[in-house]
């Protein structure tokens, strides 16, 4: 290569440049060559053109599990650490926090009510179980009364023929009132019912406590384990027993209610009335509740798939109602509803 600079004295001046020699300018571009062959040959693979390189990043979608977690090595897509097991304990874990949350919460309001209820039971059940046996009290009474009758007839002069004799005494054996037994039947059926749904509340809050809890290792085995759980959990049919609980907490509040009218009747007629008025319409209420969503019940939309009437959604539908549905479309269409 050669440069041509102009003098002061306007002669021409021919300066040669030493330029990169040729073994270099080939050594530079064999090289170049080289890097191009291997860059188009990684683009390919068995003939055929390579898809591109995934890229991982940390998107702001939880949701989005493709960018959660990176993509799984090839014939690793079940290994211990699978993104397909780290993103079902991530929905299993929202789905459980749904489901724990509204048991529990409804088991922690059935044992204060139980609770409460029991002691007041307990209360007027002290009173009125002492009707059951022998008062000594009432017969010493009765006792002096015909004592009494007796001196006013020595003092009168008159026969003791006339004094009529005491209707209790120790040795007569005793007999309970048809109304003592009815109001204590009920009202111990009724403390027996509170009782017994607070001991299953508190066996349901110690399996719903196990459930919860995962052993650490690794996304495989917790996966399993929590399918395992899930699995028993519906087998034996631990969320229709909670949906039974609070049935069996509204027949003991029914129970007591009958039971206080029973007891009010022979005493105070018009108190029995008005509180019969009162529990006949607070359950009717709560029976309408629970059958009126069975009998107008409203069609799941088109999108969903139906078979006859076992599909239905109902509406302002109470558990207590999906579990009677449960039962009715059991009996008469071999257990459509599935709880």
């Amino acid at each position: 290569m050669s440069v041509k600079t102009f003098g002061a004295d306007s002669d021409t001046q021919e300066v040669h440049v030493t330029s990169l020699t040729d073994d270099m300018l080939n050594t530079g571009n064999s090289g170049s060559d080289t890097g191009y062959m291997h860059s188009a040959k990684s683009k390919r693979r068995f003939g055929l053109r390579a898809p591109p390189p995934h890229k991982t990043s940390k998107g702001s979608d939880a949701s989005n599990y493709e960018e959660k977690y990176p993509e799984d090595a090839t014939y690793e897509e079940m290994g211990p650490n699978a993104r397909v097991f780290r993103a079902y304990l991530d929905e299993r874990a929202i789905v459980d926090a749904n489901m724990i949350e509204e048991s529990r919460d409804s088991v922690d309001v059935l044992l204060v009510f139980a609770g409460l209820f029991s002691a007041v039971v307990t209360t007027f059940v002290v009173q009125t179980s002492q009707s059951l046996q022998a008062d000594y009290a009432e017969i010493s009474a009765n006792l002096l009364f015909e004592i009494i009758n007796i001196q006013r007839a020595l003092a009168s002069g008159a026969s003791l023929d006339i004094v009529a004799p005491s209707p209790l005494n120790p040795n007569m054996p005793f007999i309970a009132t048809t109304t003592s037994v009815w109001v204590n039947g009920l009202w111990f059926t009724s403390l027996t019912l509170s009782l017994a749904t607070a001991l299953v509340s508190v066996l349901v809050k110690q399996w719903l406590h196990h459930y919860m809890l995962l052993p650490s290792g690794t996304p495989r085995e917790r996966s399993l384990l929590r399918q395992f759980r899930y699995a028993g959990l519906q087998k034996w049919r631990v969320l229709v027993i909670i949906g039974l609980l609070p049935v069996l907490m509204h027949t003991a509040l029914a129970i007591f209610f009958f039971g206080l009218v029973i007891y009010l009747g022979p005493s105070q007629i018009s108190l029995a009335w008005i509180v019969g008025i009162i529990t006949a319409a607070a359950y009717t209420a709560y029976l309408m509740a629970n059958i009126l969503p069975l009998i107008f019940p409203i069609p799941l939309p088109d999108v969903a798939v139906r078979s006859g009437p076992c599909h239905l959604q109902l509406r302002f539908a109470l558990p207590r109602s999906l579990l009677l549905a449960h039962i009715f479309w059991h009996f008469a269409f071999a257990g459509c509803f599935q709880i």
